[in-house]
């Protein structure tokens, strides 16, 4: 009955596409944790963002499930619109009135992280085995467990315009993997075609999947400025320069630009993202048809970098967290992930989910199929681009500024890390 119970509540919070970290108030005290130790019924609040709308008969049925298995606990759910998110949990936690089960984005774990629990004791070895290793070493910090990973959406993956390939020469059974064979063979195909190869920078993702770190190890002090890390950066302005590498790379507007393979003037995207072959379905169905989709390029690491996750953290002030954590693994189990998965196209953090038949029996019948099926593949070797600073975002944003003045410039690629260094040394003393 408990299997049952925690199958049902993780289908539900599955549904929440939108979750996130949301604020409230536990209406606990120090007693509860007492009185659930003797067999008194313990309140946990549960946030979510922008669920009631759309999701508030699945979210309630998700915990009566759970309260059915759990009869010494209740489930108090506090939904709030998503532009409150960020400016109510800060608030929360500033007081004693905090939420129990909270989800955050990844990304935002760090901007919190003093405030929210060390989850290593309720979480041992064996109930984080489930969980896909990069993304549980994604969200801990030295020696402590800061969230447990939810959901994400999907692994990069790769697509060619085939008839392009063909005029290159080059076959869809022969496609790269890896930065290097990519290059090598997108400059085939620009110097045989009108086309350019692909849109591409050397962004953070091919510096992580070709093992770089790029902070030291107390997160810190930057660590970009290596042999390393300039070659590849003197590779990709070499393909820059030469055609391979589209002209429009280098824009700052990513969602627009200029060559694309769907409108013919680029063969490839190397790393794109699963949802975006919905667009070219949409505006270019011909081409649409005529790709071949596999893998994702990555470097030397073998590692698939994706962006982010949904992840399920505990406020250091909380007074329920055990029960808190039965409820975050209620949700987070192999079978609730599966469940979610049937109802959204999203992906899992758990191993076992993508060993159901509903990921392994994939009819290749379309690219969209092809790239499911790749995702699939891939998401067992994936990491995000966390790295674990409250400042994150504004680490990226500093570092492509500089690499796009770099693609286009002839500044040498260790004095465009050292200026990426110094940017980042200010952003992290401000932290």
């Amino acid at each position: 009955m408990a299997r049952v119970a925690k199958l049902l509540a993780a289908s539900l919070v599955a549904g929440m596409v939108c979750v996130g970290c949301v604020p409230g108030t536990s209406g606990t005290d120090t007693t509860q944790q007492t009185a659930q130790k003797s067999g008194e019924p313990v309140t946990v609040e549960f946030w979510t963002i922008n669920l009631k709308k759309n999701y508030g008969e699945y979210v309630e049925g998700l915990i009566d499930g759970f309260e059915k298995s759990h009869d010494d606990i209740t489930i108090k759910w506090v939904d709030v619109p998503g532009t409150d998110v960020e400016s109510k949990l800060l608030a929360a936690l500033a007081t004693d009135d905090v939420p129990d089960a909270v989800n955050i984005e990844d990304m935002r774990v760090d901007q919190f992280g003093e405030s929210l629990s060390d989850l290593t004791p309720y979480f041992d070895q064996d109930e984080l085995a489930p969980y896909i290793d990069g993304l549980v070493e994604s969200v801990r910090r030295d020696d402590k467990l800061l969230a447990i990973p939810w959901y994400n959406g999907g692994a990069p993956v790769a697509w060619y315009n085939s008839s392009l390939l063909q005029e290159a020469g080059v076959g869809t059974d022969d496609l790269p993997e890896t930065w290097d064979e990519a290059l090598d063979l997108g400059q085939q195909v620009a110097q045989r075609t009108d086309a350019c190869a692909f849109n591409a920078l050397p962004t953070l993702d091919v510096l992580l999947s070709n093992g770089a770190e790029p902070l030291s190890a107390d997160r810190t002090k930057p660590a970009l400025n290596t042999p390393e890390n300039a070659q590849v950066l003197e590779k990709f302005r070499a393909a820059y320069k030469d055609g391979t590498i589209c002209p429009g790379a280098v824009s700052e507007n990513i969602r627009n630009l200029p060559q694309t393979v769907a409108n013919g003037m680029a063969a490839a995207s190397v790393d794109g993202l699963p949802f975006q072959l919905l667009d070219i379905e949409k505006n270019a169905a011909k081409t649409y048809t005529d790709l071949a989709v596999g893998h994702a390029v990555t470097g030397t690491t073998g590692d698939f970098i994706i962006g982010g996750m949904q992840t399920f953290a505990i406020p250091a002030k909380s007074d329920v967290k055990e029960q808190a954590a039965e409820f975050i693994e209620y949700v987070t189990s192999a079978e609730a992930q599966l469940e979610f998965c049937k109802l959204v196209t999203i992906f899992p953090s758990t191993k076992d989910t993508l060993e159901d038949p509903f990921f392994t029996d994939v009819e290749v019948k379309s690219p969209a199929d092809a790239a499911r099926k790749a995702v699939v593949e891939e998401l067992p070797k994936v990491k995000t681009k966390d790295l674990g600073t409250k400042v994150d975002l504004e680490l990226d944003e500093a570092y492509l500024e500089r690499i796009r003045a770099y693609m286009t410039g002839d500044q040498a690629a260790a004095d465009a890390l050292a200026d990426v260094e110094q940017d980042w040394t200010d952003l992290l003393s401000k932290k």
